[in-house]
């Protein structure tokens, strides 16, 4: 029913809020998440004095636990509506744990070996892509959690170099020379890094010519035990790649494999730049003076990525809403009610509910309806500037949980439509 998925900008805009928010705390607690192989990271949060007025005394925070929400091919944010498994076991009063017959998965076990009781030391995104660094301890204890919040998600346990300790699912694809399992080496350098774009990365672009494709050609030398093998199968997937190229038939194919941008942003672009018929503008585009007015909106889209990283932009997060027509739940109790009703006409009732969100304001939202920060976090519009840095992932963990009611509400009011209709 809304957006679920985190895009590559969405990625970029919430590790900026979990550096301000979570980077040096030590990790409290591992859980199984709710959810299918997602996990919820506990946070000891210590108490800090905030000094008010000119005195030299303030107020004193009482230390709490932050919880972060992993769910491998989804999301990952920081939580209040934290709900861990009850396989995990779960937490009483006095802070001891119960534990359920089940008991924790394997992943989490490990995670609790390696991970718990250490401190974040760093957190990052790789490249440009949906993947997140954390990296625990230091030195010789030094662990890595690498999460990938792309097609089915993984979630992989490396030491400080890289070697797979643990993981959730194994993955190999022969065509890109690709293999993540355990006790082998993770391919962190196979993410794409993030450069500014060019005219020349442009024009490549629209000529099928993608800067990314050129890393998938990497062999293993290891491998390989002989050499002139080795630089002839390289010649030769080089030769595969540079016949396949196919030029893109659209703006919107060229924006998403040229630069890793999702359709909400390729939409954005398009409509930045003035393109007639959109991100489904078919290539090539109408003229140069359009040409060159894409390029200056990716651009923009770029330093905002950038300057985001380096924590020079706080994300303003956007959110928008449709109206849906939800059934009306009537049933009559006598044929009189029925001919009664029959001779009436029913209006549809319209429901608000949320339908997408992004890091930024989007240009093809300025006719859309869209709920404001203060409201859909439920405060006065004097919120504080301190609260705005974190303003993305506060706003998002309220768009989840409100997303979630409002599809239980939707899909139990169709199951009651559908159960009416049989009377």
């Amino acid at each position: 029913m809304g957006k679920e998925r985190f895009s590559a900008f969405d990625v970029c805009a919430e590790v900026s809020c979990l550096r301000r928010s979570i980077l040096g705390l030590w990790c409290a607690q591992i859980y199984d998440g709710a959810e299918k192989n997602s996990l919820l990271l506990k946070f000891n949060k210590p108490a800090y004095e905030e000094r008010t007025g000119g005195s030299s005394g303030g107020e004193v925070s009482e230390a709490r636990k932050v919880n972060l929400l992993v769910q491998p091919g989804v999301k990952l944010l920081l939580t209040r509506y934290a709900k861990p498994s009850t396989s995990s076991g779960k937490s009483d009063g006095n802070g001891s744990k119960e534990q359920q017959s089940g008991g924790p998965s394997n992943f989490v076990q490990k995670l609790r070996k390696h991970v718990k009781q250490k401190r974040l030391n760093d957190i990052r995104q790789l490249g440009m892509d949906r993947a997140v660094l954390l990296t625990f301890g230091a030195n010789e204890t030094e662990t890595k959690l690498v999460v990938e919040l792309y097609a089915s998600g993984n979630a992989v346990l490396c030491d400080r170099e890289f070697m797979v300790m643990t993981l959730l699912r194994s993955h190999v694809d022969k065509r890109k020379n690709l293999r993540i399992m355990g006790k082998r080496r993770y391919p962190v350098e196979r993410f794409r890094a993030f450069r500014m774009p060019t005219r020349e990365a442009w024009e490549d672009a629209l000529r099928g010519v993608y800067q990314e494709e050129e890393r998938a050609v990497d062999l293993d030398e290891d491998e390989m035990e002989d050499e002139k093998a080795y630089e002839e199968e390289k010649k030769r997937r080089e030769m595969e790649r540079l016949a396949n190229i196919r030029a893109p038939q659209t703006l919107r194919e060229c924006l998403c494999r040229g630069f890793s941008f999702a359709p909400a942003q390729c939409e954005h672009v398009a409509a930045k730049a003035g393109v007639e018929k959109g991100m489904l503008a078919p290539l090539p585009l109408e003229s140069e003076d359009v040409k060159g007015k894409v390029y200056e909106c990716i651009e923009e889209e770029f330093r905002w990525f950038r300057d985001v990283t380096q924590g020079n932009v706080f994300p303003i997060p956007e959110v928008t809403c449709k109206a849906l027509t939800m059934e009306l739940l009537t049933s009559s109790s006598s044929k009189e009610e029925e001919e009664e009703e029959e001779g009436k006409k029913k209006e549809p009732q319209l429901v608000e509910v949320l339908e997408d969100f992004s890091p930024h304001p989007m240009k093809q939202n300025e006719n859309r309806k869209t709920v404001s920060i203060d409201e859909i976090l439920g405060r006065d519009s004097s919120g504080e500037e301190k609260e705005e840095q974190n303003a993305f992932n506060d706003v998002l963990d309220e768009y989840y949980a409100k997303l979630e009611l409002q599809q239980g509400v939707v899909q139990r009011n169709r199951a009651e439509a559908q159960a009416l209709k049989k009377f």
